[in-house]
């Protein structure tokens, strides 16, 4: 078994690595070469200091971070799923390219949208930055639960002490039930929509709660 794998790929220590990849002024200068790592070839790794061993196709690989994303059958023996490994190549210690990436399939690969990954990056960005602020210093976790739960749809949502204020309209008292819930001035109407659609949040979210405790 062990000379049928050489006999379908080259193997490489994580020195002979850094040899070569020094010798092209950096990793990434590799994929000119036959240590190329290209979407869709397959390949086998052990990583240094371990006993992980990883054998999969290649779906990604940034040569400037030397990372590269692997599939590989699913652990759980599902044929109709995939484990996705992030590798950093710094920590190979073997590495061989056991089938090279066919061309029609490289054809098939799209540039990144780097507009709508910054998009993504920038919302995710600002959906901890929301998570971050429900914690608040001598708020009770209850008050803390229901901030985060309302952020969840409404970007609007601040502390003023204690209380909850929403899309500054709607303040949401000490111990936060749904009979804690007023208008943030004396105009505001009990049948405002925005405090309709808060109260719903509120009431669904202390059911929530109490079936958790239930349980």
């Amino acid at each position: 078994m062990a000379r049928g794998r050489r006999s379908r790929g080259r193997r490489a220590t994580r020195d002979q690595f850094r040899s070569i990849a020094g010798g092209l002024g950096g990793f990434g200068d590799c994929m000119s070469s036959e240590w190329s790592i290209r979407p869709g070839c397959e390949v086998s790794l052990s990583l240094s200091d371990s006993s992980i061993s990883l054998r999969g196709e290649v779906i990604s690989h940034d040569p400037s971070t030397r990372f590269i994303v692997l599939r590989v059958p699913s652990s759980s023996g599902d044929k109709n799923r995939w484990d996705i490994h992030v590798v950093n190549l710094g920590n190979v210690e073997q590495f061989s390219v056991l089938r090279a990436a066919r061309e029609e399939l490289l054809e098939e690969i799209l540039p990144l949208d780097e507009e709508k990954l910054q998009s993504r990056c920038q919302q995710s960005f600002e959906k901890k930055k929301r998570s971050l602020l429900s914690f608040k210093k001598g708020v009770s976790p209850k008050g803390q639960k229901l901030f985060q739960t309302i952020s969840k749809t409404i970007e609007e949502v601040t502390w003023a002490g204690k209380t909850i204020v929403v899309m500054n309209r709607v303040s949401i008292l000490p111990p936060y039930g749904t009979g804690n819930i007023r208008g943030v001035t004396q105009e505001f109407k009990e049948d405002d929509a925005a405090l309709s659609h808060i109260r719903k949040i509120v009431e669904k979210h202390v059911r929530d709660q109490e079936g958790c405790e239930e349980i």
